[in-house]
């Protein structure tokens, strides 16, 4: 259905990838000032919230806990773990983000998806709309081009050859469901 134009049988071997992510920094009293106020629009924005709360600093924080993980412009990406199929054989490995920070991670990641170009097709679970727009806007945050293999431009949605799983669970359903959800009914 989804992937009628891709060949599932001639596909090259599976790279499957997740991003793990945190915030940027360990609290609110860490952001610049610049950084605080665009963090206070967006919730402001998102959760009808006005300066005049009386819980607003609380909220604020809390905001920053749940929400900067999963926005590259709070977030950071700690650890990217992949898994390599080919035929019978699997390997599991990651990239872990050490005392060298978060850019010495993206670089090593960059490295990674630049060596695998044409090698295998892409796959993991929400990666279109979630950890292949998060690599990109950290790539080019560090000053680092796109790989091919991540570079959508100018590209139809049936010429990009990623197997996104949460895409295919849906079945063009107008309902999804989590990962754990998706493995139980497996």
């Amino acid at each position: 259905y989804l992937f009628k134009n891709m060949n599932l049988k001639t596909l090259n071997p599976l790279f499957y990838f997740d991003l793990e992510n945190t915030t940027q920094h360990p609290d609110i009293s860490c952001l610049s000032k610049k950084e605080l106020n665009m963090l206070a629009e967006r919730m402001e924005r998102t959760n009808k919230i006005t300066t005049n709360d009386p819980d607003y600093s609380a909220k604020l924080e809390k905001f920053y806990r749940d929400t900067a993980p999963v926005l590259p412009e709070y977030g950071k990406i700690i650890c990217m773990s992949y898994g390599i199929v080919k035929a019978d054989n699997i390997i599991i490995n990651s990239f872990i983000e050490t005392e060298e920070g978060e850019e010495a991670l993206i670089t090593m990641i960059h490295k990674a998806f630049n060596k695998i170009e044409g090698k295998f097709t892409l796959c993991g679970w929400n990666i279109k709309a979630y950890d292949i727009p998060w690599l990109i806007k950290k790539f080019i945050k560090y000053g680092l081009n796109v790989p091919k293999i991540l570079n959508f431009a100018n590209k139809k949605p049936w010429e990009i050859e990623v197997l996104d799983l949460k895409e295919l669970w849906k079945f063009n359903s107008y309902f999804d469901c989590t990962f754990d959800e998706c493995c139980y009914m497996l």
